[in-house]
């Protein structure tokens, strides 16, 4: 049979996670003698509907297969409405969490699928295609759910977990695109720990399924619970072969669990070690010792990604992590004394968070802002349990709706809705304010709007060259240093210009010019207003925002001082008085606790010399 199968984009010709299953999917239908083709969108310009409809008039597939995680359901819901129109006869079939998590909603959403694939998909596919082509009942298949010839929807026995994972075939890697996507990668993008150079030749890969843990906004359903793992041997092979036919140096390994045993880790670390690879994983808190650190390193290992979540004992708890912050910050602590780039996040909005929990994990950021975590609000995705609970306590009515909406942000907290809105507000500006800079010694801006940089580097002060970066993988920011393999992000931000900023900067002088005594009680919110309306604008002009600080010292109240000054560091966090004089308002209110971070910040920027941001000109 032909199949055809269609990945969700995520991006267009730029770094991105390259999805696993359906490369696997892929391979085990060509096992069993099925003529398949992969399109990739990710790989192409172009509009997807130009893309799939040029794919089936050159190929007239006989089954049309898509996929993808819950937030890809519109997406999907779109593919799936092309190829009905596309190919009226042919079966369209969907899975991925996307189905696995709620089928009976997937298949509510997506109206144009037939069938849909729930847990791991390859046995059932190869199963689904071999009925198909016989005209088999369906129901003769395990782990599917489809509409009847009545249009009712019909389950079957869920299929068992495969434990044998070396049963499997390599993933499709023809298929996929591995080649082009190898390439995508620039300095900065998807995993700034791994690539830090252009020309790195990157590839994804998986040794292991499944999780034994219960982290509360996790869903894994299709791997499961249960932990399984390749031999090492069909992975070196699989491993050594894209590394002779695609001239693999980079490695991405995506186990959510990887290595959970010492001596798999180390016979692991023995083999890689040879392949001269610049590598990355995942690893739970309690495998980071000075041992394991040092061991990987030696073998290539350059970046550790660790689930942190919170900085907050209260919400670990809530979420089942089973570790604390004691343990974390241990972690953390060894992985910036080896040298090793950390890869984690803080994510807000678990349902036991609190402002109390907020700003706790914030103020711990902002103290240790070396170790420079991202941020990030938690996804309420259909299969976590967070998604149940917010489910059983009606703060997810409508199923279908949320999914359709692409899992929007809930509040599931007990924090009131302004509350929850302040929340994000306070994660907003520590993120935008404390960071660890690295100074800029020349930026060059040459032809295509390409450009070449010269930094230093804040940990090590290596003296760092990135050169024939875009616009947008100098303003993503972060870089990983060579030497120490820390991260650090670029000082630089845009600047506007319009006709409307012009002409609102002509009024401000205007008012400015036509009042000698210029800043009274009187005119002060007229000229507050203006800068206002200058700064939504164009957050990065300085001069306003200075005037908006000298009008609000002078007739603003104690709280209106604070908000104005931090949102003029907001619009350049580099700029030293503002720290300052932070720390000088809110010690005079008697918050000197408060007062310190933004005079570390201040010191921390003093010794690194970056006093100030580069204005990227307007492209």
């Amino acid at each position: 049979m032909r199949i055809l199968m269609v990945m969700a984009r995520q991006t267009s010709m730029q770094s991105y996670h390259l999805p696993m299953g359906i490369g696997y999917v892929s391979a085990m239908l060509k096992r069993a003698g099925h003529e398949v083709r992969v399109l990739n969108p990710n790989h192409a310009i172009g509009e997807i509907h130009t893309l799939l409809t040029r794919e089936v008039m050159e190929f007239a597939p006989e089954l049309l297969a898509m996929g993808g995680m819950s937030f890809h359901a519109n997406q999907i819901r779109h593919m799936a409405a092309v190829g009905r129109h596309l190919l009226p006869h042919a079966p369209i079939v969907i899975g991925g969490t996307l189905v696995t998590n709620q089928p009976a909603v997937a298949m509510e959403a997506i109206p144009h699928a037939d069938v849909g694939v729930v847990g791991e998909g390859e046995r059932t596919m190869a199963e689904l295609v071999t009925a198909l082509a016989n005209g088999t009942p369906l129901d003769t298949v395990e782990g599917l759910i489809f509409r009847d010839k009545q249009g009712v929807l019909q389950r079957t026995p869920p299929r068992a977990i495969l434990k044998d994972l070396d049963e499997l075939p390599w993933v499709d890697w023809e298929g996929v695109g591995l080649d082009v996507y190898a390439s995508l990668h620039a300095p900065g993008e998807m995993a700034p720990g791994l690539v830090v150079d252009h020309g790195a030749r990157v590839m994804p890969l998986l040794t292991s399924r499944g999780c034994p843990h219960t982290c509360t906004f996790c869903c894994h359903e299709i791997a499961g619970r249960m932990y399984r793992t390749r031999s090492l041997d069909d992975v070196f092979a699989e491993l050594e072969y894209a590394i002779d036919r695609f001239g693999i140096d980079h490695l991405c390994i995506l186990d959510d669990l990887f290595c959970p045993k010492r001596s798999r880790l180390a016979e692991f670390c023995e083999r890689v070690r040879p392949l001269d690879l610049r590598w990355e994983c995942s690893l739970r808190v309690e495998q980071v010792t000075p041992e394991s650190l040092h061991m990987m390193k030696e073998s290539g290992l350059v970046c550790i990604s660790f689930g942190v979540e919170s900085m907050s004992d209260t919400v670990l708890r809530s979420m089942q992590k089973r570790t604390t912050t004691e343990r974390l910050a241990r972690a953390l602590d060894l992985m910036y004394e080896a040298r090793l780039t950390t890869w984690a996040n803080l994510i807000f909005g678990d349902p036991a968070e609190t402002p109390e929990t907020v700003t706790e994990s914030m103020e711990w950021w902002a103290r240790h802002n070396h170790f420079d975590l991202r941020i990030a609000f938690i996804g309420y995705h259909p299969g976590s349990r967070i998604h149940d609970h917010a489910l059983q306590n009606g703060l997810i009515t409508n199923p279908l709706e949320f999914l359709l909406r692409g899992d929007p942000e809930i509040n599931a907290t007990a924090m009131s809705d302004a509350q929850f809105q302040q929340m994000r507000s306070l994660v907003y500006r520590y993120t935008h304010t404390f960071g660890m800079p690295g100074r800029i010694i020349e930026l060059i801006c040459r032809h295509s709007l390409r450009i070449d940089l010269l930094m230093e580097c804040p940990h090590c002060h290596a003296e760092l060259s990135f050169t024939d970066l875009t616009w947008k993988n100098v303003r993503n920011f972060r870089r990983s240093c060579r030497e120490c393999n820390q991260l650090f992000h670029v000082p630089v931000r845009d600047r506007k210009s319009s006709p409307e900023l012009a002409g609102l900067h002509g009024e401000l002088r205007a008012m400015l010019t036509n009042d000698a005594n210029w800043i009274t009680r009187d005119n002060a919110n007229n000229l507050l207003a203006q800068c206002t309306r200058i700064i939504r604008l164009d957050d990065g002009a300085d001069e306003v925002h200075a005037l908006r600080v000298q009008v609000i010292t002078a007739y603003g109240a104690p709280e209106q001082i604070l908000t104005v000054l931090w949102n003029a560091l907001l619009g350049n966090r580099y700029h030293i008085p503002y720290f300052e004089r932070m720390a000088a308002q809110l010690t005079a209110m008697g918050r000197s606790t408060e007062a310190e971070k933004f005079l570390r910040q201040a010191a921390l920027l003093q010794r690194l010399g970056v006093t100030s941001p580069v204005d990227l000109p307007e492209h």
